[in-house]
């Protein structure tokens, strides 16, 4: 019996070392992405590919809990952070070298997550250019930098040029961080 008992808990012990060995080898991925970098996403609604920016495309490829890297650079691509929760955003360089700047109403959008969301976005100039006039100022309608429609979001080591509003939260969004901004 007392062979038995020994044989059952030499079983569950290496039952318990493999699961925590398979456990450290799922670990988060980094992605790299510099100015040239493009991802090649299949659409959902067509056999075509479509290229997103470097960021964005880094975006749409990440699983929970992955890093992306930007290299020092200008993209000027919005993105929209809709898909993946949990991802941290970060310039390899910080915000006097890594600019994410467009045209558009909306440069960052952070929303639409279900789940434990918790993105990160560090180390950006976020940069409106959209002209009225022939000027860069901004003028109405409004340019936002970041627009975010969830909770649990951190900003740090940032800037905000050129937008008539730099952070726009939703009412309902709780659990932001803002640090060196």
């Amino acid at each position: 019996m007392v062979e038995k008992k020994n044989l059952t808990i030499s079983a569950l012990i290496i039952f318990v070392l493999v699961i925590i060995s398979s456990i450290s080898l799922i670990s988060a991925a980094t992605l790299y992405v510099t100015s040239t970098t493009q991802f090649t996403n299949q659409t959902s609604d067509s056999n075509t590919n479509t290229t997103a920016g470097p960021i964005q495309g880094a975006i749409d490829a990440a699983n929970p809990g992955d890093s992306i890297r930007v290299a020092a650079g200008v993209y000027s691509n919005s993105i929209n952070i809709t898909k993946v929760n949990n991802i941290t955003i970060y310039s390899q360089s910080g915000a006097a070298s890594t600019t994410i700047q467009n045209d558009s109403v909306i440069v960052v959008r952070i929303g639409n997550l279900s789940g434990g969301i918790n993105i990160i976005l560090d180390g950006f100039s976020i940069n409106s250019t959209i002209t009225r006039n022939g000027t860069a100022a901004p003028v109405t309608p409004s340019f936002y930098g970041v627009v975010a429609y969830q909770s649990n979001f951190t900003i740090k080591n940032s800037v905000f040029n050129n937008n008539n509003v730099s952070i726009y939260v939703d009412s309902t969004i709780t659990n932001i961080t803002l640090g060196s901004i």
